[in-house]
């Protein structure tokens, strides 16, 4: 795998994929909601691993480190939320 550009899960750097787990606001302010559209940035940084470090939009540009089993290349049904 390399590692600059393939997640975990078969994710690479430029893939849309959504959140698919509750909403969260992070301690930074950062938000993920259900069903946003994010892309993956490449893997997670040494401290998180087999994490994908996603950008979503209204949030920094340092992308979050976010577990594969809480994202989809399929949008999520909107009965989740």
């Amino acid at each position: 795998m390399d590692a600059r550009n393939e997640s975990p899960n078969s994710f690479t750097a430029g893939d849309q994929v959504y959140w698919c787990s509750p909403n969260q606001t992070l301690s930074n302010g950062d938000k993920l909601l259900y069903g946003a559209l994010g892309e993956v940035i490449g893997p997670a940084t040494s401290g998180y691993p087999g994490r994908v470090c996603m950008l979503f939009p209204g949030n920094g540009p340092n992308g979050i480190q976010c577990d594969p089993s809480e994202l989809s290349s399929e949008e999520p049904s909107r009965r989740g939320v």
